[in-house]
């Protein structure tokens, strides 16, 4: 016979009490562990709705006809055995109920940061596989290697949430964290390297790389330096169309009612436009690169103010 040991009990409780444990919390953290590491395991083959009923209604008990697999099933098992590592290693990420969701906020920060630096460096490799120039690998590659999580997100946000702000935002956020914070504290790490005794030992190396470059001078002090090339050009179209998205964003809150959704036509047409523009950053941005003689051409009838602006 098991008999509860109320004294035994009595003592774990205060233990508990004590140290300032929540077990249900506990308990509550090791089962959606457990529902993590089963969700990441479990094959899900896509269905396709049924079409069509028995003629005499549904089956017995009142439940409708199984859907059937659909056709995509091995190109969905494939993907999902290409990332069942992945499954399982974010899988280890700490339930949100650990630490007051901290503990998974931070892990899951550091694990998309290490998947986008291992994304951005397999996709420089590919172009320096493809002969390909080191701008143009960044703004193809690279730039779809890194960005892809965002996109998804926003997916994500727009299917689930009911207003635009969480799908549009997150990629305003994401801009801002990659221009303030990804070029910024690199920027300051490196600037606090050339400022410091190790960083003025090398100044007889670093004169010698600069010396042949046109803005260089003897006076100059030693410093964090970047040669900009083609960037200038780069940033000045990408300014332009990102306030054509904006301003298309904006005429569809007028008009359609929403920045996302709408008509077949409105949503149609908008996506096309946004692919479009981005598709046009691409090629000028290679044509820049690339000394493309119809984009110099193009450059030359425009007015030294709109030249010297482009940095062209």
């Amino acid at each position: 016979v098991i008999e509860s040991d109320d004294e035994r009990r009595a003592l774990v409780k205060q233990v508990a009490t004590l140290m300032s444990l929540n077990v249900d919390a506990m308990q509550l953290a090791g089962a959606s562990w457990r529902e993590q590491l089963a969700e990441a395991v479990t094959f899900e083959p896509p269905r396709q709705a049924a079409t069509a009923r028995a003629l005499d209604g549904p089956l017995l008990g009142g439940a409708s006809p199984p859907a059937a697999l659909s056709l995509g099933c091995p190109f969905a098992f494939a993907g999902f055995a290409l990332a069942l590592p992945w499954r399982l290693l974010f899988a280890l990420t700490p339930p949100p109920r650990v630490a007051g969701g901290w503990a998974c906020f931070f892990v899951a920060l550091v694990g998309i940061g290490v998947i986008t630096a291992l994304v951005g460096d397999l996709a420089a490799h590919m172009g320096c596989c493809l002969g390909m120039k080191p701008a143009v690998t960044a703004i193809t590659f690279v730039a779809l290697g890194t960005s892809l999580p965002d996109t998804f997100a926003s997916r994500t946000a727009a299917l689930k949430e009911r207003h635009a702000d969480s799908s549009i935002g997150n990629i305003t956020g994401s801009n801002s964290v990659n221009v303030f914070l990804g070029l910024g504290l690199p920027w300051l790490a490196a600037a606090l390297f050339w400022a410091s005794p190790r960083g003025a030992a090398q100044e007889t190396s670093w004169r010698d790389r600069y010396r042949g470059e046109a803005w260089y001078s003897e006076a100059m002090p030693v410093a964090f330096v970047v040669a900009s090339g083609d960037l200038g050009f780069s940033v000045a179209v990408f300014t332009v169309l990102a306030l054509v998205c904006l301003a298309v964003l904006v005429a569809r809150r007028a008009t359609v009612g929403g920045e996302l959704g709408g008509g077949a036509a409105s949503k149609y047409s908008t996506a096309t436009l946004f692919t479009a523009l981005w598709l046009g950053y691409i090629w000028l941005s290679i044509a820049k690169t690339e000394g493309d003689p119809r984009l110099a051409r193009l450059l030359q009838q425009l007015p030294p103010q709109a030249r010297a602006l482009l940095g062209a």
